[in-house]
């Protein structure tokens, strides 16, 4: 289970990831991945995919701060590649393995317009507490 640690409950965003699978002979890596993103007094968003397919995706570089990430326009923000797991077409789950702390899962949503709406990292639940 994978939470955000500095938002209200009521715009929390939760992962549940489940293990990789490789079938025999193949390079495609699946994971079954539910996301639920509460969005205050509305309806939560959920999202779920019982076979994602990792793949490489090239994204604008996570910011913290989000005044400096609202300010900065999204087409001067650093990108990087990470590998990625498309649940819907609008919302992305980020994997990232770190070597200096641990390890981290990015949720992404987008709106209809292609645009990041949503964009929190997560760390594993039993960590934070």
């Amino acid at each position: 289970m994978w939470t955000e640690q500095a938002s209200a409950d009521a715009n929390r965003v939760v992962a549940m990831i489940g293990p990789a699978e490789v079938r025999e002979g193949s390079t495609v890596v699946t994971r079954t991945i539910e996301t639920i993103e509460a969005v205050g007094q509305t309806q939560p968003i959920r999202s779920r995919a019982d076979a994602a397919v990792m793949h490489v995706e090239v994204l604008p570089r996570y910011v913290a701060d989000r005044s400096r990430a609202d300010s900065q326009a999204l087409g001067d923000r650093p990108t990087e590649a990470a590998a990625a797991y498309m649940l819907t077409p609008l919302v992305s789950v980020v994997s990232y393995e770190s070597c200096a702390g641990p390890p981290a899962v990015r949720y992404l949503r987008r709106n209809a317009r292609g645009a990041i709406a949503r964009d929190e990292m997560l760390r594993r639940a039993s960590d934070l507490k």
